[in-house]
């Protein structure tokens, strides 16, 4: 992972009548911390920079379309068993974005992003993007039979006994205990 990245800011003179094409990254440890704290109910680790190429044009003089691409890999949690697992974003999207007088325009079914003054963030747009391109439940494999619901260890490794031997009293803060333990770790 690189140094800080600071935010990439296109300025609406930059883009010019023919449109302009910029390469950057994002930070992975900003957009880690923004996709930890935007809810999506996961821990989501981005191992390095996101990669993004955009062309941006102008459509009239105060709406711009963005054309671009990025790349960037993520870690999470199986959703069922709670190892590491990995996963590739890479993306194309279309954006507009919009030079807005505080007065919100109705649009039908196009992505609009609104800006207050003459530059967009092009890092905070794509961020966005990729956050919401996250899948809502990621399994290590389609086959994961997940935790086992008395003991909390991971049935998908050997040696696991079908029928765990834990009495009652003893399972019920075990299976807590484990995942408490796996969140420590993290």
């Amino acid at each position: 992972m690189s140094s800080k990245k600071r935010p990439y800011l296109l300025t609406f003179d930059a883009i010019g009548e023919l449109g302009i094409e910029v390469r950057f990254e994002i930070d992975a440890d900003d957009i880690g911390a923004r996709a930890n704290s935007s809810n999506i109910g996961m821990e989501i680790r981005f191992p390095k920079d996101v990669a993004v190429n955009i062309k941006a044009v102008k459509k009239d003089p105060k709406t711009f379309e963005l054309v671009g691409h990025y790349d960037c890999q993520i870690v999470t949690n199986c959703s069922r068993c709670l190892k590491d697992v990995p996963l590739d974003l890479s993306r194309d999207f279309t954006e507009l974005v919009k030079l807005s007088s505080g007065k919100v325009e109705e649009q039908d079914d196009i992505a609009l992003f609104f800006v207050d003054k003459p530059e967009i963030n092009c890092s905070e747009i794509v961020s966005e993007i990729a956050i919401l391109s996250i899948p809502y439940s990621i399994v290590c494999s389609e086959d994961c039979k997940g935790l086992c619901p008395e003991c909390g260890c991971n049935l998908n490794i050997d040696g696991h006994k079908t029928g765990c031997e834990l009495q009652s009293s003893t399972s019920r803060t075990a299976f807590g205990d484990k995942l408490f333990a796996a969140a420590k770790k993290t």
